[in-house]
């Protein structure tokens, strides 16, 4: 979805723009070339009613499912299709998550590590070979991968980085703990 707003909420109806995630094999994923054609698509078609409004677009801002993400190669190429968040094949790693970081509520604002948030969802792809952890240079959550390509930056928010385990949200920082959790993941390549 997307729309103009103003400083006083929603200039007309929202736009919009259908896909279909693939449910194959136990997965929820999506191709991160198609994330980036459908959020063009509402974009140009949002900007467009702003327009038609008598308005000036001045600045985009972007949101998304917060545990959707796209593990990037070194020349900022997807590895693999986009993990959506509706995915929930690392109940194992949230177990492991549950028992490595005690007090996950304060930590990221979960009573407990859930299987479809990013941090047990990275330790599943690496245990599962999905990619290779020597061609892995970026994990980015879906809204921060469309600003990325919409800006040449990779820019995201505490709030949602910390929902997904990797940032400690009360103490305002990256979280060791969940940093070094998934660094340790084995790989299993068979």
């Amino acid at each position: 979805k997307c729309a103009p707003v103003d400083d006083r909420g929603v200039i007309g109806d929202p736009v919009s723009v259908s896909y279909a995630l693939n449910y194959s094999r136990g997965q929820v994923t999506f191709p991160p070339d198609q994330y980036l054609a459908v959020a063009r698509r509402a974009l140009r078609n949002a900007a467009a009613r702003a327009a038609s409004a008598g308005y000036a677009v001045e600045s985009i801002g972007i949101s998304s499912q917060a545990q959707t993400y796209i593990v990037l190669d070194a020349r900022d190429r997807p590895l693999q299709p986009a993990v959506v968040w509706t995915d929930t094949r690392a109940t194992r790693e949230a177990r492991e998550v549950e028992r490595a970081i005690p007090g996950f509520l304060r930590h990221s604002g979960f009573q407990r590590p859930l299987n479809q948030l990013f941090l047990p969802k990275v330790m599943h792809a690496q245990r599962s070979g999905a990619w290779s952890r020597s061609r892995a240079r970026s994990f980015l959550l879906l809204n921060e991968f469309i600003i990325h390509h919409l800006t040449g930056l990779a820019y995201g928010d505490e709030v949602n980085q910390g929902m997904g385990g990797f940032y400690h949200l009360t103490d305002r920082r990256w979280s060791e703990r969940a940093l070094k959790l998934a660094d340790r993941v084995s790989v299993n390549l068979e």
